[in-house]
């Protein structure tokens, strides 16, 4: 286990440096991986015992004459104190790193508190030093606490005429390289939970692909499922949880069967994950294609409107009205654009000229729907065009004072924040599709119930 090219970084605990006959922890590292350079943390109590007999340098000078040791001396009285330990350690951990860039970093986690233990612990899984943890197993293969320690008075003499490890070249290796499964688990799973909070489901996955042995298969589908699903590749997302494995767990996120409700939901849970991550100008800009798309199903599939007999249709869906055919197919509704229009002439449809056809239909449709159509152009009037030919930055105060300011000017109720605005377009889609969307629940926030019961 020797490399020529590490340092070693050891708290001293009441085992060091030799216990019941034997190196302790410190000491076995430095005899059997022969670091260039070992720097010492000693407590307040520790620092007595080195100012006393200089015992720890000593011992590792016996074992390794040319070792470059330094003391770090601290006052610390009170070693179970996490916190009193934790920035001083990062102090120590930073200044060896810096010093010995090139080098292997170990850190000796057999040695001092459990807070110690625990602290270097976490630094070897998740810190930012790239440091190895080295670990030592007991003589007797028990606790450190059954194990005689120091006292006031040291013999160095005696004690490395009756340590074995010392006296008997062929004694047993006690060097342990843990791999730190458990702990590196825990850290990995706060790491993904932190980028499922915010649906960053490519965040997560990045962050699984080198560890996907720690955690249950299903975790790495649903995070792909969630990340494909957010990019609106809902047929690859769809194929991810249609299998055996996922069974348990598709009925609770994919639960729309019709093609064309799953097509408004899945772009509606777009707008919304937007919205949940405060990317309000995005919300909004995707309110016209959402908004239009939805007016011209309600209008032409639900309520059977031919539009090709007042519009003329071009590529990719495209209308325009007429105002030669809307004449010969129904002159009042001529007469009742006029008026709406000061004098129509021929347009592009559009979710106001949608909403205009709603009207004079009148009759013939819900008028809540209707109701709600009407305040979503007014949305959509007010806030997508100046967000898309004005550039201004979108808030919720923005969208407060804009919504404010015309309600006072159309005499009507509008949703005057972005939570409001999407409870708008959830509305209408259940009004329009009924059984077919049962739920606008926000899913992404099931699928990060599922992932997180994966990670436990």
């Amino acid at each position: 286990m020797v490399n020529k090219k590490s340092v070693l970084f050891s708290p001293i605990g009441t085992t060091d440096p030799i216990r019941s006959q034997a190196d302790g922890a410190m000491l076995h590292i430095v005899r059997h991986i022969r670091p260039e350079a070992v720097w010492l943390f000693l407590t307040k109590e520790m620092a007595g015992y080195h100012d006393k007999d200089d015992r720890y340098r000593k011992s590792i000078l016996r074992v390794m004459p040319k070792c470059r040791i330094e003391i770090i001396k601290t006052d610390i009285d009170n070693p179970q104190d996490f916190d009193a330990c934790y920035l001083k350690f990062r102090d120590a951990i930073k200044a060896m790193r810096e010093k010995y860039a090139d080098y292997e970093l170990l850190v000796n986690i057999s040695s001092g508190t459990a807070q110690m233990k625990s602290i270097l612990a976490y630094e070897a899984v998740g810190g930012a030093f790239n440091v190895v943890a080295i670990q030592v197993n007991s003589p007797n293969r028990g606790a450190n606490d059954k194990e005689e320690h120091l006292t006031s008075n040291f013999d160095i003499d005696l004690a490395f005429e009756t340590n074995q490890d010392h006296v008997n070249p062929t004694s047993e290796l006690r060097l342990v390289r843990p791999n730190f499964r458990a702990i590196t688990a825990y850290n990995m799973a706060f790491k993904i939970g932190t980028m499922i909070n915010s649906y960053n489901y490519s965040g997560a996955l990045s962050l699984l692909k080198g560890n996907i042995d720690l955690f249950d298969e299903k975790l790495g589908i649903i995070l792909e499922h969630g990340d494909l699903r957010t990019k609106f590749r809902y047929d690859e997302s769809l194929s991810a949880i249609n299998n055996e494995l996922m069974k348990d767990y598709k009925e609770e996120i994919w639960f729309i069967h019709d093609r064309k409700a799953l097509k408004f939901y899945e772009f509606f849970m777009t707008m919304k994950l937007r919205q949940k991550r405060g990317e309000l100008s995005d919300m909004i800009l995707k309110l016209t294609p959402f908004s239009f798309e939805l007016a011209v199903y309600y209008l032409v599939d639900v309520l059977k409107y031919d539009l090709h007999k007042v519009a003329e249709e071009h590529n990719d869906n495209h209308f325009k009205l007429c105002e030669d055919l809307i004449s010969r197919y129904d002159s009042e509704l001529l007469v009742f654009l006029d008026k709406k229009y000061n004098g129509f002439k021929d347009c592009n449809l559009s979710l106001g000229t949608i909403v205009y056809l709603l009207e004079y239909m009148g009759a013939e449709l819900n008028s809540d729907i209707y109701i709600k159509f009407r305040a979503l152009r007014e949305v959509e009037r007010e806030l997508r065009n100046k967000v898309a030919h004005q550039m201004i930055p979108v808030t919720e105060e923005k969208i407060m004072q804009l919504m404010k300011e015309r309600e006072i000017k159309i005499s009507a109720t509008l949703p005057k924040n972005s939570g409001k605005i999407i409870e708008l377009c959830g509305g209408l889609l259940r009004l329009i599709f009924k059984r077919k969307i049962r739920s606008c629940d926000f899913v992404y926030d099931k699928v990060n119930e599922i992932a997180k019961e994966l990670m436990l």
